[in-house]
């Protein structure tokens, strides 16, 4: 028999450098134009009128008019009458 001594196996490893380089983040997000569609139904007014009622009380009309006595004076010349 042949005796061996244990094996004694050491491996020397440098300390693990990991670099890993992303580039930039590049988001983009292209969104279709915003389209609002509202559909409003048709404007109802209905405005509800009572019958005009409009009521004017006159009195009853009052037209005097004073004209002072006539006043006729004719002067007549004496008739020449000759035949």
């Amino acid at each position: 028999m042949i005796q061996l001594p244990a094996a004694q196996t050491q491996v020397h490893l440098p300390p693990a450098q990991t670099q890993v380089q992303l580039p930039p983040a590049q988001t983009q997000v292209q969104l279709p134009p915003a389209q609002i569609q509202v559909h409003l139904p048709p404007a109802k007014t209905q405005v509800q009128l009572p019958p005009a009622q409009t009521q004017v009380h006159l009195p009853p009309a009052q037209t005097q008019v004073h004209l002072p006595p006539a006043q006729t004076q004719v002067h007549l010349t004496p008739a020449q009458t000759q035949v």
